[in-house]
């Protein structure tokens, strides 16, 4: 009777497991960035942590070397990556895959990437031949192959939740993109950002057939948009993804067909959306409480904030894009002498980490391979049985 008991009470706690397994969302996070302004814990308690009913797959895609982007500020001037050395970033990725390994997230895949040159972008659209500069996006003319960029490493991560889709055997509910120096004013509660996606309503047919479409397909904050789609967190259904993520070069080079320019990124991108007919859903800063920031070794919290990650001036309107809550704390965490270490930076995940987070330690392997993918796998279902 007793040893009944016992299997009954295994085969319950099995359902019941399974159970919970099957009715967790799945959400990919593409993160894309540089390596130099990369805060990876910040993700534990304000998204992973405070959403324990998702399953969180990361996905971060770097630029290491020959950026032509400043990715740190000195007071003597910008700093490249390629100028720093990084004979510490495996130990510091191992620190950081731990922080990752949890109930209810993993560090799928790190992909590092050389980003396109002016000139390699004028081959990539066929522009050589007819004489035409990168110069869709005409508020930054100058520095055009920067965006592009951005959505090309865009189009890998995509690439590597397909490929992580297909070893799992499991599509994604939700995908995230967000760029590397992502602050949280706040734990982020996702239920009103993922219940907008889940509305849908209904639209008549030529034929008086009644259909239901979503509602929204894009998420986003609603301010420092820039007239458009704010850049710093977009949300959308997996089933949307693969348009809004992986078309945007595609769409860049019709502009060129049709002789368009549009003035920002953040106006193409939405330009992009009314193409695709996809509806932008907007929420405030006091439901999707984040900005980017800048690593600085002379802050308390360790980062600080460039006026336009917190604040919109156009002649005589101004708009402060902070929660309530936070505002007493802005004046002293702007960014002003600011100064930067790459290295220190960097070695916070090699010293600190178990300061940040308790985890036991998993190795990550030591060669990082350009425009090749370094998996870092965990076996959810081992893991769960583990800690439970």
């Amino acid at each position: 009777m007793h040893s009944f008991r016992l299997i009954f009470l295994f085969l319950l706690i099995s359902l019941l497991t399974e159970f919970l397994d099957g009715s967790q969302e799945n959400i990919a996070v593409c993160v894309t960035g540089q390596i130099a302004r990369w805060m990876p814990e910040r993700h534990i308690p304000n998204l992973i942590d405070n959403n324990l009913n998702y399953f969180f797959s990361f996905f971060f895609v770097f630029q290491l070397k020959n950026s032509h982007h400043p990715v740190a500020y000195h007071k003597q001037g910008p700093t490249n990556a390629s100028d720093v050395a990084t004979d510490k970033l495996d130990e510091a990725l191992a620190r950081v895959s731990d922080l990752y390994t949890r109930q209810n997230s993993e560090l799928a895949n790190i992909r590092h990437v050389t980003p396109y040159t002016d000139l390699e972008w004028r081959k990539y659209l066929n522009l050589l031949s007819l004489n035409q500069k990168l110069d869709r996006i005409w508020q930054f003319s100058d520095n055009q192959k920067i965006i592009l960029n951005i959505y090309r490493n865009q189009q890998k991560c995509l690439t590597d939740v397909i490929n992580r889709e297909e070893e799992r055997n499991k599509r994604y509910d939700y995908l995230f993109y967000t760029r590397e120096d992502l602050y949280y004013f706040h734990p982020l509660n996702l239920s009103i950002p993922i219940n907008l996606l889940k509305q849908k309503h209904q639209v008549t047919m030529k034929g008086k057939k009644t259909i239901l479409v979503p509602s929204c397909h894009l998420v986003a904050k609603d301010c420092l948009s820039w007239g458009g789609v704010s850049m710093r967190l977009e949300i959308v259904r997996r089933e949307e993804a693969d348009n809004v993520f992986g078309s945007r070069l595609k769409f860049y080079r019709t502009l060129y067909t049709n002789n368009v320019t549009v003035k920002n990124p953040e106006l193409f991108e939405f330009q992009q959306l009314k193409e695709l007919k996809y509806q932008l859903c907007k929420v405030s800063v006091e439901v999707m409480g984040i900005t980017v920031a800048r690593p600085s070794l002379l802050q308390p919290d360790g980062v600080c904030f460039l006026s336009h990650d917190i604040q919109y001036t156009f002649r005589e309107w101004h708009q402060i894009c902070v929660p309530v809550h936070f505002l007493p704390k802005i004046a002293d965490m702007k960014c002003s002498n600011y100064t930067f270490d790459y290295e220190n930076h960097l070695l916070r995940y090699v010293n600190q980490s178990e300061r940040l987070i308790q985890v036991d330690h998993v190795p990550l392997p030591s060669e990082l391979k350009s425009e090749n993918t370094r998996h870092i796998r965990r076996d959810s279902n081992k893991k769960r049985k583990q800690d439970n």
